[in-house]
């Protein structure tokens, strides 16, 4: 389990990082190995920036599931974003006929979706925006019969207040998750945050 001790509703944990490092964004991000005592560290075999370069995995075949419990404010509308690169760490993808990982994404008891790849380079960003009915928030990774389910970034954003009548289905208890996201007349490929 992975304790939050930010309580301002901004946080990016940098899963399996070593120290706590800014993006090109100015996104400071922390690494999760002073908050977890479950799992392992891997680095990725493919290249890429962080928070992509590491990640932490979940051998342990006897835990079902393993959660990251994060700080929230009952009643708060959240952004929360789950990424995930697999990057060959455990150098098991050997050919295109070898199977890339998948396995199940949770927001507390709640099934949020399913991660899988089309390729070992693939970041996959699944990302929601929710109504917090407690002071905590897990993000939980489930095994699936044949892969260790991993993580390797965690974000969570505190919407402002007028965010909960601007989504508002969110408020009467719907999870919205991104469907795609597109950014029309964008002339220099750079990705907007």
């Amino acid at each position: 389990m992975l304790y939050n001790l930010f309580t301002d509703g901004f946080i990016s944990i940098d899963c399996g990082g070593s120290d706590w490092t800014a993006d090109d964004t100015n996104i400071t991000w922390i690494p999760d190995t002073n908050y977890t005592v479950f799992g392992n560290i891997a680095t990725v075999k493919v290249d890429t920036a962080r928070p992509y370069d590491t990640l932490r995995y979940f051998p342990d075949t006897t835990i079902e599931r393993t959660c990251i419990i994060l700080n929230t404010i009952a009643n708060s509308t959240y952004l929360l974003r789950a990424g995930f690169l697999y990057g060959n760490y455990d150098a098991k993808y050997n050919n295109s006929t070898s199977e890339l990982p998948k396995f199940s994404l949770l927001l507390d008891a709640t099934d949020w979706t399913n991660v899988t790849f089309t390729s070992i380079n693939e970041t996959v960003l699944h990302e929601m925006i929710y109504l917090a009915t407690h002071d905590t928030a897990s993000i939980c990774v489930a095994r699936s019969d044949k892969f260790d389910p991993f993580i390797s970034s965690l974000e969570l954003r505190k919407l402002p207040a007028n965010a909960a009548s601007f989504y508002s289905p969110v408020a009467n208890n719907y999870l919205m998750k991104t469907n795609s996201r597109v950014d029309f007349g964008e002339s220099t490929g750079k990705e907007i945050r």
